[in-house]
């Protein structure tokens, strides 16, 4: 057997196994694509009306979520057009993780939505099917590994789609239909110029998918990123005070000041993170472009005295750490902005159909075998009849 055969019936056999589990994550992530703008149609408390006056301060939101929240891990301003969400983090007295949000007016405080475990969003159940087919941990695995199989799979299909000669290349990138054609060559198509195109796209969110999950494929990464350089991990910045000592009042509120003046510059968004123990520290992301947040500039501050500890920015970052950062933006297709997100879109949507042509393809060969089999049995069974 040659190796394209041995490579075509990898191709067919894995595709068989990964197929289902390629179709949902392919659509869910079709979805998913443009999360925010569905998400603003479908719930209006997303969007509240800009007012005159600063945005209400850390102590007010503090205030306003005592009745709901036990802790504050962390507050996020995503603009003056959009509700501060507040998560709560922790674990219920079985030892289940949960999460906890709150949204409030950015001017009055007033809350204008709750999400706790218990109330799944519409694209919560998207991304639990993306992540782990909603089945907890088996189907985290099952993904997992489904996706591994997938990359071998889009590997091959390009293997397999490659022209043989220049006369095959107009016929590998377009759809050359003619009234003529017939629907079993518009199947074949579709599988293998769409699944080209939409390969292109989607092998970049594979792998970054894969790097989320494998430790191998994330500092196969970053090696390539860095050549060769030791894989350096994210650490933790911790307070440097005495844990004793006594916080300053409405710490939280000085801090963030004193971080907008640090950062001296613009931004879209900040997230303001809240230290769980007595030993971290305060995070304040800044993001200058709206969804891109690789480029977010980070400080730490101590959580009692307020000193700043350390900041982060995209230029302190080595190309392995600055790629690292970039997954999400890949995965998405934001890395390329709006353009990209339209792409990865269509690209996802061709990946769900791939499944589905790939069987089309292969069962429309086997009826044409077992045909040309029965055609045959008569013939070469004669002789024993006549006999």
């Amino acid at each position: 057997m040659s190796i394209k055969k041995n490579i075509k019936a990898i191709h067919r056999w894995l595709g068989f196994i990964s197929g289902l589990v390629v179709f949902i994550v392919a659509l869910t992530g079709a979805i998913y694509a443009f999360e925010e703008e569905i998400s603003d149609w479908i719930y209006p408390y997303r969007t509240i009306q800009i007012q005159n006056g600063p945005e209400i301060s850390i102590e007010k939101i503090k205030e306003a979520c005592s009745p709901y929240l036990d802790h504050i891990n962390a507050v996020y301003f995503e603009g003056k057009d959009r509700p501060i969400a507040i998560r709560e983090i922790g674990k219920n007295s079985n030892g289940q993780r949960y999460n906890k949000y709150l949204y409030l007016n950015p001017y009055t405080a007033e809350v204008v939505h709750k999400k706790f475990d218990n109330s799944k969003s519409f694209f919560d159940i998207v991304i639990g099917l993306h992540i782990n087919l909603l089945l907890g941990d088996v189907g985290s695995y099952i993904v997992k590994y489904g996706t591994l199989i997938f990359l071998i799979i889009l590997l091959s299909g390009i293997y397999l789609w490659w022209p043989k000669n220049k006369k095959g290349v107009k016929q590998r990138f377009t759809l050359d239909w003619k009234n003529s054609t017939k629907w079993k060559r518009k199947n074949f198509d579709l599988h293998t110029v769409l699944g080209f195109y939409a390969s292109v796209f989607v092998l970049f969110s594979v792998i970054t998918g894969l790097a989320w999950t494998f430790d191998w494929m994330d500092k196969a990464i970053y090696g390539a990123a860095t050549f060769g350089k030791p894989y350096k991990t994210w650490e933790e910045t911790f307070s440097v005070s005495d844990t004793l000592l006594q916080p300053i009042s409405s710490i939280e509120d000085l801090v963030m000041q004193k971080a907008i003046r640090d950062l001296n510059g613009t931004y879209t968004s900040k997230r303001f993170y809240i230290p769980s123990s007595n030993k971290g520290a305060f995070r304040i992301y800044f993001t200058p472009e709206k969804g891109i947040y690789y480029k977010d500039i980070v400080y730490h501050y101590d959580q009692r005295t307020g000193q700043l500890l350390k900041k982060e920015t995209p230029e302190d970052k080595n190309n392995g750490e600055y790629l690292r950062d970039m997954y999400y933006e890949i995965h998405v297709g934001q890395v390329l902005g709006f353009p990209g997100k339209l792409a990865m879109f269509f690209a996802c949507l061709i990946t769900a159909s791939l499944p589905v042509t790939g069987f089309i393809i292969w069962w429309g060969r086997r009826n044409k075998k077992n045909r040309r089999s029965k055609e045959k049995t008569p013939l070469s069974g004669s002789s024993i009849q006549l006999a």
